[in-house]
């Protein structure tokens, strides 16, 4: 489970993705575990050395995907190869066996790997797609199988139990995704701004130092500080400071660029973070946007000011830690500097 605690390592919280590997490793190795004792049990006691050499083929199979998987770190890989595998396993083994000792009942596994790896939408596709196949291979089955289980009504049961099958799936998928994109947005939102916090900010930092690495993309930061603040909540009361604070990231939000991302950076301090910017067009940009919070009539309060730090990217500053202390030291310089004002 290296690949899961790589995720949490990160502060990745993406929680599909979490389940995802959960889901391939305990399925690699189930499958392993399983495939290896039917092609023992098919070798030495059904003698069917056909389906135990398919059985022993998905094995090996299936053991070098959970290498596979551990090794290279690619999930999209494992699913579809995993999911694709054991689909056309379960179609040979339909054909092969036909319904002998109820075995379409192993036929679920399609659908519901499919679903919970790939989400209700793509899963459901590959889902139909599967069951299409699937259904044709069962009523050719009615007019050419020598099965006594097997016959027309047996058949309507299992495309019908199979559809409410595929329909619990999608619902319950669906819920679960909604569930993570609401966890989702709390783990990266602040809940008083809206806007992105401490936590999202690290997780796209850490991916732009990588990129200015590794092709030299420009990037700005710069922390936005109220002047005063203490005040306000002092004066007004702290109720009247979280207004303030939800009426002003409404303002950031609607007079920055589109490519830039904001965040709450604690208290009264607000992060831009913004792509493909060299210093001198962050600092321009963010002159704007002090003199549209100057300009601005705030409720209850009036007007306020802001104090702004800008830093570049640079060989020298090149780590987020590094850059974030910069633009800390330029704030602290515009706080010097009678506030109102914008420093790099």
């Amino acid at each position: 489970m290296k690949l899961l605690s790589q995720i949490l390592q990160n502060n990745n919280c993406d929680y599909l993705a979490m389940r995802r590997v959960i889901i391939l490793n305990s399925f690699f190795i189930i499958g392993m575990i399983a495939f290896a004792s039917f092609a023992t049990i098919n070798l030495l006691l059904t003698q069917d050395y056909l389906v135990s050499l398919l059985d022993l083929a998905l094995f090996i199979i299936f053991l070098l995907l959970y290498i596979d998987l551990n090794k290279k770190k690619n999930l999209q890989r494992a699913s579809i190869i995993g999911t694709f595998i054991i689909a056309v396993f379960m179609l040979l083994f339909v054909y092969l066996n036909h319904n002998a000792g109820f075995g379409l009942i192993w036929t679920i596994f399609v659908p519901v790997f499919g679903v919970a790896l790939f989400g209700s939408k793509q899963g459901m596709f590959i889902s139909f797609v599967y069951y299409l196949l699937l259904f044709s291979l069962l009523f050719y089955g009615l007019h050419h199988w020598k099965e006594p289980t097997w016959d027309l009504l047996s058949f309507l049961r299992f495309v019908f139990a199979s559809l409410v099958l595929l329909w619990v799936l999608y619902v319950t998928e669906s819920s679960f995704e909604k569930v993570s994109a609401i966890l989702e947005k709390m783990t990266y939102t602040d809940a008083l701004t809206e806007l992105y916090n401490r936590r999202k900010i690290d997780e796209i930092m850490e991916e732009k130092c990588y990129e200015y690495e590794r092709y030299g993309t420009p990037l700005s930061i710069a922390i936005l500080d109220i002047d005063d603040f203490k005040e306000i909540n002092d004066t007004h009361g702290h109720d009247i400071g979280d207004k303030v604070l939800s009426e002003l990231s409404s303002l950031l939000k609607a007079n920055s660029r589109k490519s830039d991302i904001i965040a709450r950076w604690g208290g009264e301090e607000f992060m831009f973070i913004m792509q493909n910017t060299q210093k001198k067009n962050a600092i321009e940009s963010m002159e704007k946007l002090r003199e549209v919070i100057a300009k601005h009539s705030f409720e209850t309060i009036g007007h306020i000011t802001c104090s702004i730090g800008v830093c570049e990217l640079t060989p020298d500053i090149s780590s987020a830690n590094k850059l974030f202390s910069c633009a800390d030291q330029a704030l602290y310089r515009s706080k010097n500097n009678g506030k109102n004002s914008v420093s790099y």
